[in-house]
């Protein structure tokens, strides 16, 4: 699978499950850069395992990608 390396436009939520309908777990802070392992729609999987985060261009900037 593809994954990538985005920065935070703004603060996020990080979601259990990546339909964004679910309680937010935790928050993901503008600037910092994530690394996403899996994406469903406009939802990317955090490598961390934390959760999923709104990964749409309106959001975050990718920065990086690799194909592993």
């Amino acid at each position: 699978p593809a994954t990538y390396q985005v920065r935070l436009l703004d603060n996020l939520n990080i979601r259990k499950t990546p339909n964004g309908t679910i309680t937010q777990l935790d928050g993901a802070k503008k600037g910092l850069i994530y690394t996403i392992v899996e994406t469903q729609g406009n939802w990317g999987r955090l490598k961390s395992g934390a959760g999923w985060i709104n990964v749409s261009d309106k959001y975050v900037e990718r920065i990086q990608g690799s194909q592993s």
